[in-house]
Parts: C-alpha cells; sequence; structure tokens
C-alpha cells in the first residue's frame, strides 16, 4: 500500500504542477495571448490543460480502489499481485499524459553533448 501511495503522490504532484506552470492567457501580454491564440488556439490550450487535471483524477481514484482492493484482499499473493497492477496504470496515465504533450521529458533529459557552452 505504501508504494502504490508514494507513486499516485508523485504523480499527483508533478500533474499539479503542470498547469500553474503553464502561463495563464490573462496573465500575459496581448501580443503574446493572440500567439498562442493563432498557433495553438487559446480554447485548445485551455482543454489541454483540463486533460492533465482529469488524468490527476484518474491517477487518485485509481490509487484509492486499488488501496481499498489491497486492504480487503483475501490472501497475501492476491495483495502483492495487485500493487504491479496498479504501477501498471499509473504508467499507462503518464504515457498517455506524455504522448499528448510531451511534458515529463524535460526535467529528466540528458545534456546534449553537441552543444557549446
Amino acid at each position: 500500500m505504501r508504494k502504490v501511495k508514494f507513486t499516485q503522490q508523485n504523480y499527483h504532484d508533478r500533474l499539479s504542477q503542470i498547469p500553474t506552470d503553464f502561463p495563464k492567457l490573462d496573465d500575459i501580454h496581448p501580443f503574446y495571448a493572440d500567439l498562442i491564440n493563432i498557433l495553438y488556439d487559446k480554447d485548445h490550450y485551455k482543454l489541454a490543460l483540463g486533460q492533465i487535471n482529469i488524468a490527476k483524477n484518474l491517477v487518485d481514484n485509481v490509487a484509492k480502489d486499488y488501496v481499498r482492493l489491497m486492504k480487503y484482499g483475501d490472501s497475501l499473493y492476491r495483495c502483492k499481485q495487485l500493487k504491479p497492477c496498479c504501477l501498471g496504470a499509473h504508467v499507462y496515465y503518464h504515457q498517455k499524459a506524455e504522448a499528448k504533450f510531451g511534458v515529463f521529458r524535460t526535467s529528466a533529459s540528458a545534456p546534449d553533448p553537441s552543444a557549446n557552452y
């Protein structure tokens, strides 16, 4: 249960940080707001940030459901089998969000060896 809750908390923190790191269209300069609207469409931008929130809620619900299943599991073997299933579901939602937005690779990417410093 501890690993499931730890993983859920990590994903929750990461997915909560994404919408706060993105600029709010109402707070930025009108030139940049128009540029985002032209290049990316303002409604699509807001919809994408909403889908990040949905992914966060799905991860929370998966963890809650699997912790409940582990609490009321009838054998140790069955509880041990639930942990990888839950972590797999977390990774599934993570990969789905990464495929749509590509937001998770930025912090863990290796430095570019060909870059001139």
